[in-house]
């Protein structure tokens, strides 16, 4: 999760490409992060190299494992 002029939100990967999605935050205790409106199940967030995204930036993503 990123914060900018006290609003929240998250990186989804949508096909190719990174899209900015505002979020709504509930609990937060510093470690762990609610997220309780914006993305929907299934949605794929990015965690990692999220600092140096652009929205619509055309991304790869990574094989889990």
């Amino acid at each position: 999760m990123l914060s900018e002029k006290n609003r929240s939100h998250v990186f989804v990967l949508r096909g190719d490409k990174a899209v900015r999605v505002p979020v709504t935050i509930g609990f937060d205790d510093a470690v762990s992060v609610e997220i309780v409106d914006g993305v929907q199940p299934g949605d794929a967030v990015i965690t990692a190299g999220k600092q140096g995204l652009a929205d619509g930036q055309r991304v790869e993503a990574a094989e889990a494992g």
